[in-house]
């Protein structure tokens, strides 16, 4: 997978479009379930955060699980906001 770097400390990183990232956003409480397209990651210590777009607004957070039928990875709406 070829990532193009947003900032020079490294800590951002985007997927070029050939390999568009895509994840499954789950919102428990409005009973919301998509596919969506992941915009960039950022480093957290060892892990990586995945920053999307969500009701208009951006949002970012962690992986929790993998879908058995698609793997893609699953994310959680109830994490931090991003103006």
């Amino acid at each position: 997978m070829s990532t193009l770097y947003l900032n020079n400390h490294g800590s951002k990183w985007v997927c070029t479009e050939k390999n568009t990232m895509k994840c499954i956003l789950i919102h428990k409480a409005q009973n919301y379930r998509k596919i969506r397209k992941i915009e960039y990651f950022e480093a957290c210590g060892n892990f990586a955060t995945a920053t999307l777009k969500y009701q208009g607004k951006r949002i970012s957070c962690f992986a929790d699980d993998i879908d058995e039928e698609t793997m893609l990875p699953i994310y959680f709406v109830d994490y931090k906001e991003k103006k």
